[in-house]
Parts: structure tokens; sequence; C-alpha cells
């Protein structure tokens, strides 16, 4: 039950958040002012009527990818497979990536990260209501006790936070609070939409981020932005979840980045670094991604100086992925490098950019199965790549602030 004195604290910020709404999105863009303008959030306080109760026990909302705008071929697109068989839960059996080698699976670093008193949420906003135009599945979060950084995890391209309980339980088990946040990442992912375009990928994702300056290739208003999704989570959260202080993530109504970890898979991945590239953030983690070369052309805000130490970011793809000569191409234009042909292996630990060897499937099973509840798992049901994922996740969690 939630205290008094909580839920008066949470009356202010209704209001105090309901006036400085509209105004907060313009002032967010990476790039200044905002240009066209752009529809306003919704006029009600952010908690009347924003939620949905939780529902701890509830699997999350399928996308409907029927409904998406069709991709270059005329069909329905959705991202290569993240979950095992598109379009469903984690699969199972021959479905799924499964080590068949006849290898013992490789031992996970040991976990000695905080206990977790908090259950898991999982929760819409309501807001939303839920549309091909408003995509609103579950968010998924959890809090472990002390002060301890957020993860907060944008999955690929048709794919929802229910996608990746392993790796968001795994990031739980290592010390962090995580937030799963569904977001605008339905259609075409951002690298189909763009192409050799360079300008396309700076503007479509700003445009998710913040809701600014809607054009061509996107038109996410303010209340549909990562941004704004994030600020009503933390609202939510707050509210339903007062022990895990939740509103230590936001500082009026600015993400409080330091205390952040951003982490993405495929457009998710891209999204987190364009993000961190404008905000210094505690650390990022990369999965199958950034997708932002094409041929000689390079995303146009890779070119600029990015405000995260490039010390704080970490990069993991599976050498068969259907993007890998794009992903590792776009490590290097960000200042990462590129990988140690001889330090390639099945479950990589020790650099800034990891890549595994492990057959998982297809190129486009492979691009889907380096963070997803569909990739591969030892004989034990275990995740392979859990190494690999304790391993990225320790390097970001409590940063060297020298880090450059």
């Amino acid at each position: 039950m939630i205290v008094v004195s909580t839920a008066v604290q949470t009356d202010q910020r209704r209001s105090e958040h309901a006036a400085r709404d509209a105004a907060s999105s313009s002032s967010q863009s990476p790039d200044g002012p905002a240009g066209p303008s752009t529809p306003s959030p919704p006029t009600s306080p952010e908690l009347d009527g924003f939620f949905t109760e939780p529902d701890s026990a509830g699997a999350d909302d399928p996308v409907d990818d029927a409904s998406s705008p069709p991709d270059d071929r005329g069909e329905p697109f959705t991202e290569p497979d993240t979950n095992g068989a598109s379009g469903g839960a984690a699969s199972s059996g021959a479905e799924q990536a499964n080590d068949t080698s006849g290898e013992p699976a490789d031992e996970a670093d040991a976990v000695t990260g905080p206990a977790s008193d908090g259950r898991i949420l999982r929760f819409k906003l309501s807001y939303l209501k839920g549309s091909p135009e408003n995509p609103n599945a579950k968010n998924y979060a959890q809090h472990v006790e002390g002060d301890r950084p957020l993860l907060l995890f944008l999955p690929a391209t048709g794919a929802t936070p229910g996608d990746y309980q392993e790796f968001l339980s795994t990031a739980v088990a290592s010390g962090y609070n995580v937030l799963g946040l569904q977001y605008w990442n339905i259609g075409k992912s951002v690298t189909r939409t763009c192409g050799a375009d360079a300008n396309c990928y700076t503007d479509v994702q700003r445009n998710r981020f913040d809701g600014t300056r809607p054009g061509k290739f996107s038109r996410v208003d303010a209340a549909n932005s990562i941004l704004h999704r994030f600020r009503a989570s933390i609202a939510y959260l707050q509210e339903h979840d007062p022990k895990g202080d939740w509103d230590r993530f936001l500082d009026d109504r600015d993400p409080v980045w330091s205390r952040i970890v951003l982490a993405g898979h495929s457009q998710g991945g891209g999204e987190s670094a364009f993000i961190a590239h404008y905000h210094r953030v505690r650390g990022v983690l990369m999965f199958s991604s950034p997708v932002e070369t094409f041929g000689d052309t390079v995303a146009s805000w890779i070119g600029k100086p990015g405000a995260t130490p490039l010390g704080r970011m970490y990069a993991f793809d599976v050498q068969s992925d259907m993007y890998y000569d794009r992903i590792v191409p776009t490590w290097a234009h960000l200042g990462l490098g590129t990988p140690d042909p001889t330090q390639i292996r099945k479950v990589p630990t020790g650099s800034h950019v990891l890549i595994s060897d492990l057959d998982v499937g297809t190129p486009r099973e492979a691009h889907g199965r380096s963070v997803s509840d569909g990739g591969p798992r030892g004989s034990d049901g275990r995740m392979r790549f859990l190494a690999t994922w304790n391993w990225m996740l320790a390097q970001v969690r409590d940063p060297d602030p020298s880090a450059r």
C-alpha cells in the first residue's frame, strides 16, 4: 500500500508535470530548438487516466505486424526473428537455436549483485490506447536494493520488452534496476527506411527520441516519443512501486543520464547510440547494432563528436548476422575500433567490440539472437551468451569517471 506522504508528493508532481509537459519536448531536441511544430501530448494530468493497473503475471501482447506499413517487397515487414519463431513468444525445441555441438556450456561469470526486493511490473501507458499509430505493448520493470543504476532497454523493430526477459533478469541479478521500454518501433526498420540517405538516420532517430521535427520518414508525436514514454513510465513506477525510488532517475523532467545505462537490440541499439551521442550517459550496450552505414554512406550524426565517452560503449554481434557488414563499419565510425579476428569466440568477452562465431541459424535469425529470449541455449537450458551479457553489464555498472 502506498503511504499518504508518497501519494501527496505524487499529487504535487501531477500538476507540475502537466503544466510543463508541452514545452519540455522542444527543449530536449539534440540539435537545439525544434523545427516544425509537433502535436502536443495529452492535456490530462500525467497520472490521472494515463495508466492501467500492473499485470505482474500476464504475457506481453504481440505486435500486430499485419497492420504495419509494408516493406520494399510490398509485404508486412517484421525485423529478423527476435524470438526464434516470428510473431510469438520464445520458441523451444527445433525452433530455438539450442546448442547441439556437444561442447560443454560456457560458464557464466559469477553474479554477486544485490538482492531484488521488487516484483516484476508489466504495465501499459494507457493514454496511448494501443493502435498501429500508438504501439503499446507492456513495459517491463523491476528494482533492486540500494543506490544502483537503471538499465533502459529498447527492443528491435517489431519486438517488445517481453521478448528480452532473460537479458533483463540477468541485468537485475547483476545489480541494475531495469526498464524495458516499448516505443515506436513498428513498420520498416530505420536501416531499411534510410538506406544511403545519411541525414535520414538522424532525422528518424531524433524524431523517435523526442517527438520533434516530424518529417517524410518519421512522424512520431511528442506523446509517442521515447522521452515522453520514459517520463510517464517513471511516474507510474514511482506511484506503484515507491520502494524502488524511481524518481531518482528524473531531475524535474530531465532524465538523470549519469544514472542510466542505455541498451538495445538492432533498431533499439541504434537509438541507444544516438541518444548517448547527445547526452553523457553512464554507459551504452549495443546488440546487433547500430546498422547505420550503407556502402560509403554513414549516418550524419556519427560524424560529430559525441557526449558519452567511448570507454563507456560496448557492442556485440554474431558473425553470421545478415547486417554484419554494415554493423562493423558503424562501430569503426563511432570510434570503437574493429574486431580482432584472433579474439572471436563462441562466447566472447574482453573488448569494446565483441563477435561470436557460434552457429545460431540463418543470417536473418542470427541478427535476432544476440540478446533475445529466442537466442541459443546450452544443454542445461541456460542462455549461451550469458557470460557475454554479464561481462558487458559489469563494464558499465560502475564506470571509470575518467573513461574517454
